[in-house]
């Protein structure tokens, strides 16, 4: 006799199932939903225009959490409906394995967790951005806010007090996208220890915010970053140790803010995960790093050609903060013996080649063509310089020079001083421009090659730590987020066999009672899920094992209980 396949049976589950687990899977995302608004208005950062539009986000981030036990409550209702009323006795009777009337649950179960896979990897991380931007207040925004209360703001390290604020239209030939405009402005600007460098007072200052293109993110590390600029005008301000102060009619200064919504890797894609892999930077705690290397490097590269030059007779190539050219001669080169930093180094000439630098003097009102100067002296020091914050590095060289003749070329008039001194020199070429191109894993590999070269500075050997440690941790987060939306896209299809398998099994006790024999364990398995993420994050493959542990462990439960089931 040939077997049949029960496929009204199946029909009527999986029909019921879908029904049920849909009612389920609705209400809670509703609950969750709306519960998750509650901080965000009682902050004052949801705008009541944007209440449906923040719970319309939030559907499909929610159902990677609720779905899962919406699953596991509709096939306990179902199959404990379906045992209680003796249906799948009389089924087992009539020769359904309990194998086969476990089908519907097993399709229903690959089919959800197919759903939560592409939610998660696709849509979920978009909605989790949208989410965050809604109960992010903009820094426009905040400024005004915060004046208005008569507090003073941070905005690019200096603390700002102001009279008023108002947001204004930006001109219509403005890439700007928010505009404001304070009056009677009082800007302090601190150093780490929170001691006042320079202090500003203006008349009037616009801050202006200039997004940068977040779809743009093949070569740029400035993607997803907002640029702000502030405007200050008929300013007076003094700074630390210079004593006095100056006035100016305007002045504007500029800093990148970083997006934190990208720097988080749950609002990331897979394509853009994947991504990461070759361009890390993309995430801006790594760029941080890759930049303090590429400027570190391009400070190693440039005094490895400066020796050279050096060496070989050459002149060395720079320019000035005005862009001029600037040469210096020099017979021989080596470090300074005074200085523990390693970036001193002693220029000296002899009769054959004396030291001399010939450089442009530039004019007061820096509009007249600069005289050009030959600068001549026994010794120089030179002295390169990367900036003592690694947020914001540049290279740049000064050379002091003492007992010096300076000679102008074009009237020949000549001079004598006790102290030259020529500072914010650049290499005459972009060598941070060429490094800065580079990607963090290409920078890192071409860094250790030239330190297997000749062994490296302090400050070298610590960028290449900190770049390799930044972009293994960014290694482990999104490893970690990979395995999470897995194990949580497999925890669903184990959730709905435990929820049929124990209904089934325990026929004779009431539905909810049967599904706290399967709610507690699919706890359990969503809680070593979090954890082993979180531990993946700072250990690695270890967070594996406990964040699959809940998974396989519920699995086992499911496996031992359908035993008990297929014995009795």
């Amino acid at each position: 006799m040939r077997r049949r396949f029960p496929f009204l049976l199946w029909r009527w589950i999986t029909a019921d199932m879908v029904r049920l687990i849909s009612l389920a899977a609705a209400v809670l995302v509703a609950v969750i939903a709306m519960a998750g608004t509650v901080k965000p208005v009682s902050d004052g950062l949801l705008q009541a225009e944007n209440f449906v539009k923040f719970i319309f986000y939030a559907i499909p981030p929610m159902l990677a959490y609720a779905l899962p036990f919406a699953a596991g409550f509709g096939a306990t209702l179902v199959y404990h409906r379906l045992a209680s009323e003796n249906e799948s006795t009389a089924a087992h009777a009539g020769g359904v394995s309990h194998a086969a009337l476990l089908s519907p649950a097993i399709s229903i179960g690959l089919a959800l967790a197919l759903l939560l896979t592409a939610l998660n990897e696709v849509l979920i991380p978009d909605f989790l951005l949208r989410m965050q931007r809604l109960v992010t207040r903009d820094l426009a925004t905040w400024v005004i806010q915060e004046i208005d209360r008569g507090r003073s703001v941070n905005v690019g390290g200096m603390m700002l007090h102001a009279a008023s604020a108002e947001r204004v239209p930006p001109a219509p030939d403005s890439a700007a996208t928010d505009v404001v405009y304070l009056t009677k402005v009082a800007a302090i600007e601190t150093d780490r220890s929170l001691k006042p460098v320079t202090e500003v007072t203006s008349e009037r200052a616009w801050i202006l915010v200039f997004p940068f293109d977040e779809g743009d993110e093949t070569s740029s590390s400035e993607a997803g970053k907002t640029r702000v600029v502030m405007r200050l005008e008929n300013l007076v301000g003094s700074r630390e140790g210079q004593g006095g102060g100056g006035a100016r009619k305007s002045i504007d200064v500029g800093w990148n803010v970083g997006s934190g919504f990208r720097d988080n890797v749950k609002f990331r894609s897979h394509a853009e995960l994947k991504a990461l892999e070759d361009h890390p930077e993309r995430i801006n705690w790594v760029d941080v790093s890759r930049k303090d290397l590429a400027v570190t490097f391009a400070e190693r590269e440039w005094v490895a050609s400066l020796r050279e030059a050096v060496s070989r007779g050459r002149s060395l190539s720079m320019r000035d903060d005005q862009g001029a050219p600037v040469a210096i001669n020099a017979a021989s080169m080596r470090p300074d013996p005074a200085d523990e930093s390693g970036r001193a180094w002693i220029l000296e000439g002899n009769e054959r080649s004396p030291l001399r630098m010939r450089l442009a003097r530039h004019g007061v009102d820096r509009t007249s063509a600069p005289a050009m100067i030959v600068v001549t002296a026994a010794t120089a020091r030179l002295v390169v310089d990367i900036g003592p914050d690694r947020l914001d590095r540049s290279l740049s060289t000064a050379i002091e020079m003492r007992d010096v003749v300076v000679v102008e070329e074009a009237g020949g008039q000549r001079s004598e001083r006790a102290l030259f001194r020529a500072a914010n020199l650049v290499p005459a070429d972009d060598i941070v421009g060429s490094m800065l191109a580079r990607s963090g894993p290409q920078l890192l590999a071409d860094a250790r090659e030239s330190a297997w070269q000749s062994p490296p500075s302090l400050a070298f050997a610590a960028a290449m730590d900190d770049l390799e440690r930044s972009i293994a941790r960014l290694g482990r987060e999104v490893m970690a987020k990979r395995h999470e939306r897995m194990a949580m896209a497999a925890s669903c299809l184990v959730m709905v066999l435990a929820g049929a398998v124990i209904a089934l099994r325990l026929s004779r006790r009431l539905p909810l009672t049967v599904y706290m024999f399967t709610f507690i364990p699919a706890v359990v398995c969503i809680v070593t899920i979090s954890g082993g993420q979180q531990l993946t994050v700072q250990s690695g493959i270890p967070g594996l094992y406990l964040m699959w542990s809940g998974v396989l462990g519920l699995l086992a439960y499911t496996l031992i209980q359908f035993r008990a089931l297929a014995r009795h």
